[in-house]
């Protein structure tokens, strides 16, 4: 008997793969039919949304080259513990006080060394006054007032803070002025770039070669996206702040933190005269003058702490507006900057009583 009249021909074998795949995939698309015609869609709008928690990943061991301002020591770690908060944090087991930082690049201070960032350095100033304070940076370059009101509700009141003390102006007039309102920062459809995103955290995570490409875009680019205004057609002028959107969520952010009993603070945030090369362009001196007075109007009304650091450096800093002795670029930090604001910030909190154990400082208003 021949061989080949015993065995199935490899032509017959695909045959009868493909022919019950045909058979389902055809089924399948007479039941899409069947369904579109005679069946409504209960599910036919249904999307998933996003809302990012713009923080630094917890345990982050990150180093940040400043060489382009200090070429003595070109530079500085970034890390963070397992809450996603600034090294050095935490620092006492039972602190008489705990206080959130919340802001932008300049309350984050990156290219600032360590223990002299000034979240950190209010600490080691209060402990010399027999302060125990806690102090959690939980700061994000970029960040708006919108984007903390969500930090502070998603992430630190787990951890309880005592006070909340938060430093937003410039990050939030770069949105509105190109979008008008808050919009880009708000619950957004889930879509591919997402994906992408946790794909690429996922394989940075588990890839050197990966990780250590993501490091050098990263060091280029710079860890933080900043609101460049990239549409000039579309930019509000100068002149045109939309500061009723920032003034309620200042209103929203005290109102938030009372409701979770932690002392709101709110501080302006200042900037310098000068320009340099690496000066953001999206500084704009007019506008962040009217958000620093809404910040200041606001503390009035809702009868909030206001550390004014813009006020303190024009009245207490005659060099400020020189670069490199309080900002490098005009509104980020120095080494030596970031030590001055610690004092006032130190300073101002010690004479407003806030800092006392809770059970003998005022109620939270």
């Amino acid at each position: 008997m021949e061989t080949s009249s015993m065995e199935t021909s490899p032509s017959k074998r695909r045959l009868r793969v493909l022919v019950p795949l045909f058979t389902l995939v055809l089924a399948g698309l007479v039941a899409e039919c069947g369904f579109r015609l005679f069946s409504p869609n209960f599910y036919r709008n249904e999307t998933s949304f996003v809302e990012d928690i713009r923080i630094r990943p917890p345990n982050l061991d990150y180093v940040i080259n400043r060489s382009f301002i200090d070429t003595e020591i070109p530079e500085v770690a970034l890390r963070t513990n397992e809450r996603s908060y600034y090294l050095p944090a935490a620092r006492f087991d039972d602190p008489d006080v705990t206080i959130a930082f919340l802001g932008g690049s300049t309350t984050e201070c990156g290219a600032v060394q360590e223990e002299l960032r000034f979240p950190a350095r209010v600490s080691t100033l209060l402990e010399s006054d027999g302060i125990r304070a806690n102090v959690l940076n939980v700061a994000y370059s970029g960040n708006t007032v919108h984007d903390s009101i969500n930090v502070l509700l998603n992430h630190v009141v787990l951890d309880h803070p005592d006070i909340a003390i938060m430093m937003h102006a410039s990050n939030d007039i770069g949105v509105l002025r190109t979008s008008r309102d808050y919009q880009p920062r708000m619950a957004r459809p889930l879509d591919a770039s997402d994906v992408l995103r946790w794909l690429k955290q996922k394989l940075s995570s588990h890839s050197w070669f990966v990780a250590r490409m993501r490091y050098s875009i990263a060091s280029v680019q710079g860890m933080g996206a900043q609101p460049v205004l990239v549409r000039e057609q579309n930019v509000l002028p100068s002149s045109h702040f939309p500061e009723e959107q920032f003034r309620d969520r200042l209103r929203a952010y005290v109102a938030l933190a009372r409701a979770f009993r932690i002392e709101p603070v709110l501080m302006t945030q200042p900037y310098a005269q000068f320009r340099t090369d690496i000066t953001p362009e999206w500084i704009d001196g007019t506008a962040q003058d009217e958000a620093n007075r809404v910040i200041r109007e606001v503390g009035l009304e809702q009868d909030v702490l206001v550390i004014d650091l813009i006020r303190h450096l024009k009245e207490h800093v005659a060099d400020f507006n020189e670069p490199m002795i309080v900002f490098y670029d005009a509104i980020h930090m120095t080494d030596q900057g970031s030590q001055i604001v610690a004092e006032h910030i130190a300073a101002t909190l010690r004479s407003a009583r806030i800092l006392e154990p809770r059970e003998r400082r005022p109620l939270v208003r």
